[in-house]
């Protein structure tokens, strides 16, 4: 450009000597060289540079001042935008002038100009401290702007940041400014981006950056939207035989409580895992297995023991009051070839609803069998799939197992269920049946092998029936070993969310740890534990309204889990509980996070025990 404006200035001044040579005598040629040197020597002008202004901390560093400007005919110009404000208002530099810099950081815009033309706009960044400036940056001139996604797996402890409901962070792009050169030259800061949350499926994210002129620029970014992934699983064996399973057996899904964890912090119960291995070993002693969900696993041991305790056919007691199943069925054979001789089925000729129910008297552990699609049906239905049969187990007209749906190809499933003091035990057959000729109900789906265990552990004696009058309350009797669980509360946490005031309580310890626990010796002279689970007063008071599934009471029974209460919330009423002892030495009670936080960090009973009593059996 230089070469251009001083080429330009050489030919309009050879045009005005040929002016003044040929003006005279040729009129007409005058006014048009002149007219040639003017536009020539305008456009020499405008093709001549203009400097950059070059910018220096003063001294006394107060602030900045620019140095002179190359060339005479120059004209510094310059604006101070404090961050986070728009001001872009130019002012002409005077020289030897210092312009005060105090805002950190602060943006400083400069450029050098002659008639209509200008140098380089220079954006720098300037930072003070107490002493006063202390440095600058050029922030280098940005065209335009691409992104990425840094995208983030989930592992098992750690979520990732592509799933459906996952807010978006800055941190989850790299913004890059590219320069009109289309080199890349800073990393981006300070972008906003809209929308800010996932959803499921495809997602278009828009990046806005506004640089230091308040030219904005934007770029999108395209996010799927994942349903959230499994991170964790928790596992344990749903048996109430102390942990044990038979030698030989195979395990199922339905003998485990399996728990998964997710990237979006929800829980929710899981089913469809699998076991390895499935198969219980022949020999007694301890084997591990692994629960496998997703890629995700959870390693828990397992006592296989040769006998679990008495047994008894189902099909063996006598029902209590009528019922539509069949409990005489002859041997049943399933779709996969094997046969069973105990039956448990929809009664033929009764319609698609049976049920039965049988007094169990609270003597029995657990409830096992095999839940089978009759090979009867698939010869005469053929290929089926069906959401409609339905199995449902009830102990004390309290849900406790449902068996939904089926097709011909599935296999026989093994199925445990925890009756322990259960006194009534109800199954329903509902839709578990094909249609032969003459509209007659078959069997489709029924259970195989239905067998009662009885209660394993020393033997105890029978719960007295009549009215207990025989009676301790448990903090009359001395802890074993050291505690930390309160056996005394002020009145605030004697009283529940209801009003209701209780004599003494258990309770978590305010000063102590977020778990708390007490243990007794009993030397199995007492059968029953019994008392009120209840929210206190105090936690409603002073936190509101709340609703939690952390806070845990735990029973334990020579260390076998027997009863636990789980989650509560601000208005969850009195829950009376009565717990089986017979035959227990050791008595456990486990606060697991039963306490709201008050001032200075003091944790304060939320869900405790009211009026716990030992019952003794009378003879």
């Amino acid at each position: 450009m230089l070469k251009i404006g001083i080429i330009l200035f050489v030919l309009s001044g050879i045009l005005t000597i040929v002016e003044i040579i040929v003006g005279s005598d040729h009129p007409a040629w005058k006014y048009v060289l002149i007219a040639s040197a003017l536009v020539t020597t305008l456009i020499g002008i405008i093709g001549l540079p203009v400097s950059d202004p070059v910018l220096i901390v003063s001294e006394d560093r107060t602030g900045i001042y620019f140095s002179d400007t190359e060339y005479i005919f120059e004209v510094t110009e310059y604006c101070v935008r404090e961050k986070d404000t728009d001001n872009v208002s130019w002012s002409k530099y005077k020289k030897g002038d210092v312009i005060k810099i105090s805002h950190d950081p602060s943006i400083v815009m400069y450029r050098n100009r002659f008639f209509i033309n200008t140098s380089n706009t220079i954006s720098t960044r300037v930072h003070v401290d107490k002493d006063g400036v202390r440095a600058f940056d050029v922030i280098p001139e940005i065209k335009h702007i691409s992104a990425t996604y840094i995208e983030k797996k989930a592992s098992e402890s750690q979520p990732g940041n592509t799933y459906a409901g996952y807010y978006l962070e800055e941190r989850d792009f790299s913004v890059i400014g590219i320069d009109r050169n289309g080199e890349e030259v800073q990393l981006i800061e300070g972008f906003t981006y809209s929308p800010v949350q996932l959803k499921e499926g495809n997602n278009s994210i828009e990046i806005q950056f506004v640089d230091t002129e308040g030219t904005t620029s934007t770029c999108k970014v395209s996010i799927y939207g994942y349903e959230p992934r499994l991170i964790s699983i928790s596992a344990e064996l749903k048996s109430v035989h102390k942990g044990k399973i038979k030698t030989g057996d195979k395990l199922v899904p339905s003998m485990f409580e399996v728990i998964g964890e997710y990237e979006d912090g929800k829980k929710k119960s899981i089913s469809d895992f699998l076991i390895e291995p499935a198969d219980v070993p022949d020999q007694e002693g301890v084997c591990k297995v692994a629960i496998v969900k997703d890629g995700i696993s959870e390693e828990m041991n397992i006592t296989v023991a040769t006998d679990l305790g008495r047994s008894t056919c189902l099909t063996d007691l006598k029902p209590f009051g009528n019922t539509s199943v069949e409990t005489y069925l002859p041997s049943q054979i399933d779709n996969y070839g094997n046969s069973y001789t105990k039956i448990l089925s929809c009664n033929n000729g009764y319609g698609e609803y049976n049920e039965v129910e049988y007094s169990l008297g609270g003597n029995y552990g657990s409830f096992t069998g095999i839940f089978f699609v009759t090979k009867a049906s698939v010869d005469h239905v053929g290929n089926f799939s069906s959401s409609k049969p339905e199995i449902r187990i009830y102990g004390d007209n309290v849900l406790l197992y449902t068996k939904k749906g089926c097709n011909y190809k599935d296999e026989p499933e093994k199925f445990l269920v925890n009756i322990k003091n259960v006194n009534f035990l109800k199954i329903v057959f509902d839709g578990a049946c094909y249609y032969e000729s003459w509209g007659w109900e078959r069997p489709l789906l029924v259970i195989g092998e239905p067998t009662l265990w009885e209660n394993t552990g020393k033997e105890t004696p029978p719960l007295y029936k009549g009215k207990q009058s025989i009676r301790t309350r448990i903090i009359e009797l001395e802890p074993y070993g050291n505690t930390n669980v309160k056996t005394s509360q002020p009145v605030q946490y004697t009283t529940d969310n209801y009003g209701n005031s209780y004599n003494y309580v258990l309770s978590c310890d305010g000063s102590y740890a977020s778990c708390d626990e007490v243990e007794y010796y009993l030397g199995e002279k007492y059968t029953e534990l019994t008392g009120t689970f209840y929210v206190t007063q105090a936690s409603v008071e002073n936190v509101g309204d709340f609703e939690s599934d952390l806070p845990e009471i735990r029973i334990y029974g020579d260390e076998e889990l027997l009863y636990t209460k789980k989650g509560c919330t601000s208005k969850d009423a009195p829950e009376e509980f009565t717990v089986d002892l017979r035959g227990v030495e050791f008595l456990k009670v486990v606060f697991d996070g039963t306490y709201y936080n008050e001032t200075w960090g003091w944790k304060r009973p939320l869900l405790v025990i009211g009026e716990p009593v030992l019952w003794e059996a009378v003879e």
